[in-house]
């Protein structure tokens, strides 16, 4: 059976492949490096998205849902069924990056550099894609002057619901058409971090929106798991920062990463707070706009300054 949401992934794996080929003199890989990395992704990034799924989703995966018996790890290897996180997805990524550059004798960051554009392009097309498995998107519309899309989208009923996939993936893919403008960075792997840093903070405001069965904690049904994730990788980055610039000058970035967490909190709890809940939905929109900001002039300010050139006499 070949489903669209399938179909869409293995176009956007062929466009990776594309964009990696393209890219590789540039980045000064060698001959046929394209496809090996592209082979080491897709295994470690599918091992990387279903494990992650499974981690977040245990008792669902390998437990009987009626008997509670205990099913072994059989489960785990039945893809077909479903269930891989993006942002396992991503970690397997950079660990494909990471093992391919050492076995390759590779810097780690010019490789990273190199997978970025293709990453991004591919994590854009899974998103607008996500639709096509009855996934991401929000609350129903009322006012008929909102009903077209890119803003909604019409589902089985006749109704219309927020297009909460669509905000996602196009904002991957400017992301990643902003990472073809960029100047090249004195500092490898930055490149990357330009594509996670509005990837992940724009997800904890997206996240908030969707109203499908979207993956929650088992422990606490409460919490969306693609806001902790998104959030992790955030926190990563921001330790990054401060090992380059310091404590003190990190400050500004672990600041607005406390104003994005608190007001994406705020927003979930938008029934028990005595604030109109589109001025909390609001408010979680500027701080993820802030912390992108910080977070990418920081980035900025911890690259070396390159050498002077020497005058010749």
């Amino acid at each position: 059976t070949v489903y669209a949401f399938g179909l869409a992934l293995a176009i956007g794996g062929l466009l990776t492949l594309l964009l990696l080929h393209n890219g590789r003199e540039k980045a000064g890989m060698p001959p046929g490096a394209a496809p090996r990395l592209m082979l080491t992704v897709a295994v470690l990034g599918l091992l990387g998205a279903r494990l992650v799924y499974c981690l977040f989703n245990w008792h669902g995966v390998f437990f009987d849902p009626v008997e509670g018996s205990w099913l072994g790890i059989m489960p785990f290897f039945r893809l077909g069924q479903g269930g891989f996180s993006l942002y396992g997805l991503i970690a397997g990524v950079l660990l494909a990056c990471y093992l391919y550059a050492r076995l390759a004798g590779q810097h780690t960051g010019a490789v990273l550099d190199w997978a970025a554009l293709p990453l991004g392009l591919f994590v854009g097309i899974a998103l607008l894609a996500q639709i096509l498995g009855g996934t991401s998107y929000g609350e129903e519309v009322l006012e008929e002057g909102a009903h077209f899309f890119p803003l909604a989208v019409r589902n089985d009923y006749e109704e219309w619901d927020l297009a909460v996939f669509a905000w996602q993936g196009m904002t991957a893919l400017i992301a990643s058409l902003l990472l073809v403008r960029s100047r090249a960075t004195a500092r490898p792997g930055d490149r990357m971090l330009r594509l996670l840093i509005p990837l992940c903070a724009s997800q904890l405001f997206f996240e908030a929106l969707r109203q499908d069965d979207y993956p929650r904690m088992e422990i606490n049904a409460f919490i969306r798991v693609n806001q902790l994730l998104a959030l992790a990788f955030l926190i990563v980055i921001a330790i990054i920062l401060t090992r380059r610039l310091g404590a003190s000058d990190a400050l500004p970035v672990w600041g607005a990463l406390l104003l994005s967490a608190g007001s994406a909190m705020a927003a979930e709890f938008n029934e028990k707070l005595p604030v109109a809940r589109e001025l909390l939905y609001g408010l979680s929109l500027a701080a993820q706009a802030l912390l992108i900001i910080v977070m990418l002039r920081a980035l900025r300010r911890s690259a070396p300054l390159p050498h002077p050139r020497k005058s010749t006499p």
